[in-house]
């Protein structure tokens, strides 16, 4: 299967419409008109209430037949399902309901307007993953709902640093997913402790409408930050109510490439994990984005700036084929390194942060230490590095 792509640099109502021509929106409380039998079909969650002239002045009847819709008589065929009070319905239950407008005649009553209306069940804001349940919130003024934090791999932190994703443990208890966690570890010198966030940061945020639909189509955001800071706690509770979408916004942590760390798979030693979460990050669609209504089989990728270089570094990936089927880059090109320039980023840095540290007085001698010491030290000294010194270098 060929992948697509769509490119934008910047982002506006331009992006904005050429995202949503991706996607079919599935809305609900929007009428259907059929003009030449005057019928409305008109969507309703369990326990809404809507004015019937809201309905009818959504719809794509003519100005006249509207503007007599305050004089009609209105009776449902099923009350147990729709009930009208003061020309408003009420949705009491699912199923399918017909509410006939009539319009008085010489003592007659003419049918003159039918509203078919279709009740489905409230969404429900409890899912079920595959490591286990969920309980998310709605957003948006009840337009939207959003599971925050849902974890797809173990923590980053201690044994599991510089090594692919690993698995996640399953829970038992139902996991609150209503508050936003902590960002990807990020330096920060305002803050006491050196840095903001958290190694335990391979989670995803999923936004969807708030309707019962299914198989939605999939959007999977990646942020940018150069890929040194950003987070991806960013709301899209919007965006996935106007498009009728699902998005998920991925966490993602780190790029570092050196010969010490080269003890691993093949693709740990590439140096590339980064990657490796974000290709965590699409098989968790692939096996559980459907308990949020998503379609596995319609997903877009997609990425700003920073993210939109690793979105793009995901289409080369031969590791990543089959995981996504559209790609959208907003505000991102991107440039590869050999071993050799990576291995001499991570050593300039270890040595400005030896340095920091006082064990070296200059950069020089600190330089010297790294390209002689063997293999096993700057992989202990690694490992070893503290959250704050992570984030420093």
């Amino acid at each position: 299967m060929k992948t697509k792509i769509g490119t934008i640099c910047g982002i506006g109502a331009v992006a904005c419409a050429m995202l949503a021509s991706l996607f079919q929106p599935a809305c609900l409380g929007n009428p259907d008109v059929s003009e030449a039998a005057s019928a409305i079909s008109y969507r309703m969650m369990k326990g809404d209430k809507v004015k019937i002239k809201t309905i009818v002045s959504k719809s794509k009847l003519s100005a006249a037949k509207k503007k007599k819709v305050s004089s009609l008589t209105w009776k449902s065929k099923n009350k147990k399902i729709v009930k009208i009070s003061k020309k408003k319905l009420t949705a009491l239950k699912a199923g399918k309901a017909k509410i006939v407008g009539y319009q008085k005649k010489k003592k007659k009553r003419k049918k003159y307007i039918t509203l078919r209306i279709t009740v489905v069940a409230k969404p429900k804001l409890t899912r079920t993953t595959q490591k286990g349940k969920v309980k998310g919130r709605t957003v948006v003024s009840k337009t939207a709902m959003a599971w925050y934090g849902i974890p797809y791999a173990a923590t980053t932190a201690g044994a599991n640093r510089w090594k692919a994703p690993q698995p996640l443990p399953a829970w038992q208890a139902t996991r609150d997913a209503t508050v936003m966690q902590q960002n990807a570890v990020t330096y920060s010198s305002s803050d006491a402790r050196g840095y903001t966030g958290t190694e335990d940061c391979l989670y995803v945020n999923v936004y969807r409408p708030y309707t019962p639909d299914t198989k939605l189509p999939v959007l999977v955001f990646l942020h940018g930050g150069g890929n040194a800071s950003g987070t991806a706690n960013l709301e899209f509770g919007n965006m996935a109510a106007a498009m009728g979408v699902v998005i998920v916004s991925v966490g993602a942590f780190g790029y570092i490439s050196h010969p010490a760390l080269r003890n691993g798979t093949a693709e740990e030693n590439s140096g590339n994990f980064t990657l490796l979460d974000i290709r965590r990050a699409l098989c968790w669609v692939r096996e559980d984005i459907a308990a949020f209504g998503g379609n596995p089989a319609n997903v877009t990728l997609s990425g700003f700036s920073a993210g939109a270089r690793n979105a793009l570094m995901c289409l080369i990936s031969p590791s990543m084929r089959g995981l996504f089927h559209r790609a959208f880059i907003l505000s991102g090109g991107f440039t590869t390194s050999t071993p050799k320039e990576g291995q001499e980023q991570v050593e300039n840095r270890l040595a400005a942060l030896l340095v920091r540290r006082g064990t070296y007085k200059d950069k020089g001698e600190a330089l010297a230490y790294l390209q002689s010491a063997k293999a096993a030290e700057i992989n202990k000294l690694l490992r070893g590095l503290t959250t704050a010194e992570v984030a420093w270098i």
